[in-house]
């Protein structure tokens, strides 16, 4: 009954949904790629498709804790209507464009959105988005990074810590 009031309970449910849909193997993959600071826009596109495949993103998003108060703003920016189009436009990229973002000129940012049947400026919306994904990536496998955050968790010791962080072990409830 607690994990249900402190919403643990849907973070469980989600994770059985998740690991029933999602393929192990090619999280793995993914995962080891981002290691090495390899995340390609082919990449982006199996990460939306394994995205795809655990539901929509309102019932996604309500699932996890402390997100209802903020479901509304998330869901305006990351809905199953923008995914699908996303990855239109992704798959209108051939896997050599997929491969190597720096080959998309205008003109070929222009056949993809015809094809893709977007605007261009989505295109480059986009772009701009895994451009972050891909800066976001290498900063948290640099190690001074590593450091800070483990620094900061270090620092929450009163607070419980954060679990895998170093701060103080696992999640404790402050009464």
């Amino acid at each position: 009954m607690a994990q249900r009031i402190l919403g643990m309970g849907d973070v469980l449910t989600l994770i059985e949904h998740a690991k029933d849909k999602i393929d192990e193997k090619e999280a793995e993959k993914l995962a080891g790629r981002m290691a090495k600071n390899q995340f390609t826009l082919e990449d982006m596109r199996a990460q939306f498709a394994q995205v795809a495949k655990l539901g929509s993103m309102n019932k996604i998003l309500g699932m996890m804790p402390g997100m209802g108060a903020m479901k509304e703003q998330i869901a305006s920016v990351a809905t199953d209507k923008r995914m699908k189009h996303l990855t239109a436009i992704l798959d209108s990229m051939t896997p050599r464009e997929r491969a190597n973002h720096n080959l998309l000129d205008g003109k070929r940012k222009r056949r993809i959105a015809m094809g893709a049947g977007r605007p261009v400026a989505e295109v480059n919306q986009l772009l701009k988005q895994y451009l972050e994904m891909k800066k976001m990536m290498s900063q948290m496998n640099d190690p001074k990074f590593m450091a800070r955050m483990q620094r900061m968790a270090g620092g929450m010791k009163g607070m419980g810590g954060m679990p895998g962080l170093g701060g103080g072990g696992g999640f404790k409830l402050p009464f």
